[in-house]
């Protein structure tokens, strides 16, 4: 995933021979499969976009450890789930969209917040 072109990097100020990853753009890649649980080993990410893909299962809640997050974008996947509770505590969040459905109650709940 790495090589891709929607992944970007930058080095750590401390030291310039380590890359991070700073923000994850992978906006209809049409990925399956469910978000990988140690997302708070992006220790310095800043924007997640995954909408128009089918993830599936839940948002991790140790994505509210992210302190650089600013951008959360997951709409347009089949996600289930609370991700309100978990949203609330993104303190550097400005901007969230995110569409839960509920295949067992066909109900949906759709959040695009911008927080300031």
């Amino acid at each position: 995933m790495c090589g891709h072109h929607s992944i970007f990097f930058t080095v750590v100020p401390n030291n310039p021979s380590i890359n991070v990853v700073i923000d994850v753009n992978l906006n209809g890649v049409d990925i399956v499969g469910y978000l990988f649980v140690k997302l708070d080993l992006f220790a310095i990410v800043t924007l997640i976009h995954i909408n128009s893909n089918r993830f599936y299962d839940i948002i991790p809640q140790n994505i509210s450890r992210l302190k650089l997050i600013n951008e959360f974008n997951a709409n347009n996947n089949r996600f289930i789930g609370s991700f309100l509770y978990i949203a609330l505590r993104l303190s550097t969040l400005t901007f969230n969209s995110m569409t839960l459905q509920c295949c067992r109650r066909h109900s949906s709940i759709r959040s695009s917040t911008s927080y300031f």
